[in-house]
């Protein structure tokens, strides 16, 4: 995700700050004046949330928090009705809307002079991110599949990979999957084993995909 967003917004009148743990983003928030905290709802188990009010809590600042999220039932609006966040914007992120529609919650149009593209590493191979994410994702889907049904739902890593993939969906060269990846991390959450075959038909139905599209012209043109 932070690769996509460093796409999304390296030519908009903006300076971009993406850190990439916890320790980061306090030392983000505590050395310079932000106007927005952008945090992805669901953090390898942790809620986004909570995390980005800790942070802020530490640093005795007030900043307005937009969540990034694939959750599709009532606790992310349930925040927003709250206060506790300024909105949030949804799941798979379209790379020619998503950077205006995070500066329209700050008043913000698109159309200022851009800042310099972004110096992260990942953004400056930016033509191959679908390719590696494709890579990767097949690797991952490959080694689920071929787990016992006893380790498939052990650890919340098909959970974690579910999310990503329904996150990422259709964008760049990848394909849609979006879904089957809701669907199967529903399933793995509920850690239900008589849905084994379910969650083991919707693994090969995304594994194919991401097999196809590795396959296709239009990956091999990118990549």
């Amino acid at each position: 995700m932070r690769a996509l967003f460093s796409i999304a917004f390296r030519n908009l009148p903006l300076q971009l700050r993406m850190a990439q743990s916890e320790t980061e983003a306090q030392s983000f928030v505590n050395g310079e004046p932000l106007d927005l905290f952008l945090v992805d709802f669901c953090l390898g188990g942790k809620n986004g949330l909570e995390v980005a009010e800790t942070v802020l809590q530490r640093a005795e600042k007030k900043i307005p928090i937009l969540i990034v999220s694939a959750e599709t039932g009532g606790a992310v609006k349930e925040y927003v009705n709250s206060g506790r966040c300024l909105g949030h914007l949804s799941k798979p992120i379209s790379l020619s809307t998503f950077g205006a529609d995070v500066l329209s919650y700050l008043g913000i149009s698109n159309d200022g002079t851009p800042c310099p593209p972004s110096q992260d590493p990942v953004s400056a191979r930016s033509g191959s991110l679908g390719s590696v994410f494709l890579e990767t994702a097949l690797a991952k889907a490959r080694d689920l599949s071929s787990l016992g049904d006893s380790d498939l739902l052990k650890d919340g890593l098909l959970t974690e990979a579910a999310h990503r993939w329904a996150g990422a969906s259709g964008i760049d060269c990848l394909p849609e999957v979006e879904i089957e990846a809701r669907e199967l991390e529903r399933l793995a959450r509920t850690r239900d084993s008589e849905q084994i075959p379910v969650i083991r038909r919707l693994l090969t139905r995304i594994m194919g995909k991401f097999e196809s599209a590795t396959s296709s012209p239009v990956f091999s043109e990118r990549d």
